[in-house]
């Protein structure tokens, strides 16, 4: 079909002129395989490329993903005399950043004078983008910097991406430096980079410049956004300002700003995190219904969490009732919330009550629901029950996690019961990647049960796990040694751990300075003691404990 067509075309009309035209027309479908097969066939009847016509293949060969060949093909073309022009060279820079290839994308812009061509603005925005996408802020300033110097205009994109990767970073005193070093070059700088600015400035708890931001939008008659608002809030209440931000609630109403769930639930939330629940639950059951906002799961999730770190469960209930009444169904978050709430209040008779409850009316319990009941079973001393939860959640299809694992391998051998942690263990290796937080765990137990040698043993496998032990786990092991009255492997521990640049804690020195004392060894045990006032420790050091 491709042969036919561009026969028919080769007959009737000014070839060159009409193929090319043929061709950008096909790249338009985005069908690039019948691009390049047009233009082979092209080539195969003699029809002289140019510069359109290749520029068309160039872009397709980059929108596949082909980027080395279209560098052959930017080749051939220099090779059989056709002068690239600042659409190749800013296709091929493009699909190199696209593909992370940044310094190669750097080096051809440098080279576009060798073709006589100059860079132009495309040419730059491309290339800053592309770097500020590997986090590059310094090179895609300087890339600016070279580029002013050789006359190219930069506009809203150019600096759009620096912007972005510099707030992204925290950075708010170079983000507001840039904002307005932007305005001196008279850039257009809208309220999207004025909110972006702004929500670097408040997250960096710098909310009296962003509230000045939020007033020079105001007066340049700027449209303030629900977003900026929602920025502006969130700071506002961060810092523990609440009158404020009521004030600029209320300022919103009378200005008629449409309000969205987001805005909503960051003030609620705000205010649940300064421990104002009676404002947040006054604001989720009266003030929204006043303008018209229903509540969604989240706003209801957010005020019973609340709740329930205060230990006011019946409060809590009282809102997931609510919540049904509304017409929101709860979300197995809802529930979680809840069954926490009960756990951390060693009421756990009532978590897995309602546990079974929901069991019984159709929800689906998560790893989150049963990571709270195993944790709270065993904080209350009941491993059985514990183990059990962890069976059913095992034949209900339900995938542990290593928190799972953690918190029921802690509670028994906390408890003394290696035996039982250790066969928990092996049934949980086959199915995750456990941490250095995992067999710190296990050494611990292995060193309260007299085992350190066995302990010893999982710590010359670390290596081998790709696992690098931390001060704790040397901690653990120099502890175990020196209840058992082996100074001189937990001095070499204690060596080792220095040397690999973990620094020694109070459990570390207590443990070492006991075992010397025991020992009869008053003078390293003094020098321990010297060390750990004046060097380490500093002045946190408290002494002993006996």
């Amino acid at each position: 079909m491709i042969r036919k067509t561009v026969h028919s075309h080769a007959a009737a009309v000014p070839r060159s002129i009409d193929l090319n035209r043929l061709l950008g027309a096909i790249a338009g479908t985005k069908r690039y395989d019948l691009v390049l097969a047009m233009y082979r066939e092209m080539e195969s009847l003699g029809v002289s490329p140019n510069v359109y016509s290749l520029n068309v293949v160039i872009g397709g060969l980059c929108s596949s993903g082909e980027t080395e060949l279209a560098l052959a093909t930017l080749g051939k073309m220099i090779r059989i005399g056709v002068k690239p022009d600042t659409v190749t060279l800013n296709t091929l820079i493009k699909s190199y950043c696209s593909e992370g290839r940044v310094d190669e994308a750097k080096k051809l812009a440098e080279n576009l004078s060798k073709f006589g061509i100059e860079s132009n603005l495309i040419t730059l925005n491309t290339l800053v983008h592309g770097l500020c996408l590997q986090g590059d802020v310094h090179g895609a300033v300087k890339a600016v910097e070279d580029a002013l110097e050789d006359g190219v205009e930069t506009d809203g994109f150019t600096y759009g991406p620096i912007l972005n990767r510099v707030c992204k970073a925290g950075n708010s005193t170079l983000a507001l430096k840039l904002l307005r070093y932007m305005e001196e070059r008279n850039v257009d700088v809208n309220q999207v980079k004025y909110t972006i600015v702004m929500d670097c400035l408040c997250k960096d708890g710098k909310v009296e410049e962003a509230i000045t931001l939020y007033q020079e939008m105001e007066t340049k008659g700027m449209r303030v956004d629900i977003e900026a608002y929602t920025c502006l809030v969130r700071g506002l209440l961060s810092a523990g300002r609440e009158e404020e931000s009521k004030e600029i609630l209320e300022d919103m109403i009378i200005k008629k700003i449409p309000f969205d769930l987001v805005f909503w639930n960051t003030f609620i939330d705000g205010l649940v995190k300064n421990g104002n629940l009676k404002d947040a639950g006054v604001m989720l059951t009266e003030t929204m219904v006043k303008i018209g906002m229903k509540p969604n799961v989240v706003t209801y999730n957010t005020v019973m969490n609340g709740y329930c770190k205060k230990g006011l469960l019946n409060e809590a209930r009282e809102m997931m009732e609510a919540m049904v009444t509304s017409g929101c169904d709860p979300s197995i978050v809802t529930y979680n919330i809840l069954i926490k709430g009960f756990c951390k209040c060693g009421m756990v008779d009532a978590g897995l009550k309602l546990f079974h409850d929901i069991s019984e009316q159709g929800v689906v319990a998560d790893t989150a629901t049963y990571n709270t009941l195993i944790h709270g079973l065993c904080q209350s001393g009941k491993f059985d029950d514990a183990k059990n939860i962890l069976r059913e959640m095992l034949s209900r299809g339900v995938a542990p996690d290593v928190r799972t694992a953690g918190t029921l391998l802690d509670a028994l051998c906390e408890d003394g019961r290696l035996e039982e942690a250790l066969k928990v263990f092996e049934r949980f290796k086959s199915e995750m990647v456990f941490g250095i937080g995992i067999y710190n765990i296990i050494m611990k137990g292995m060193c309260n049960s007299d085992k350190v040698d066995d302990a010893w043993d999982i710590f010359t496998t670390l290596p081998l796990k790709r696992l690098e032990a931390d001060v704790t786990t040397y901690s653990i092991l120099i502890s175990g040694f020196c209840k058992k009255g082996s100074m001189s492997k937990a001095d070499m521990l204690f060596k080792e751990m220095k040397a690999g640049g973990h620094q020694p804690n109070r459990w570390t020195y207590n443990a070492l300075i006991k075992g010397y004392l025991r020992e009869g060894d008053a003078i390293t045990s003094g020098e321990l003691i010297k060390e750990m006032k004046t060097g380490l420790l500093g002045k946190n050091f408290k002494g002993i404990k006996p």
